[in-house]
């Protein structure tokens, strides 16, 4: 099984943000929330939870973050 910070690296890996850089203005709640994806998956992966359960919660949860931040980008073009 891969460890918590492993799936949270490799999902953020796979989100392009639609190919848009993350402002440097917007980085600190970015990695805020990779931090709380990080500590959920740590707790999910402590409480018994599989590998694919973890990274499938950990996608979805990313998802509506990269919707929000595209939202935020778009709204200063």
């Amino acid at each position: 099984m891969q460890n918590a910070q492993q799936v949270v690296n490799e999902e953020v890996a796979r989100r392009t943000f639609a190919g848009k850089a993350v402002p440097e203005d917007l980085r600190p709640a970015f990695d805020r929330h990779r931090t709380n994806l990080v500590q959920l998956a740590m707790s999910l992966e402590t409480a018994g939870k599989d590998s694919h359960t973890i990274r499938n919660l950990v996608a979805s949860l990313l998802k509506s973050y990269e919707d929000d931040l595209l939202a935020l980008i778009e709204a200063r073009l």
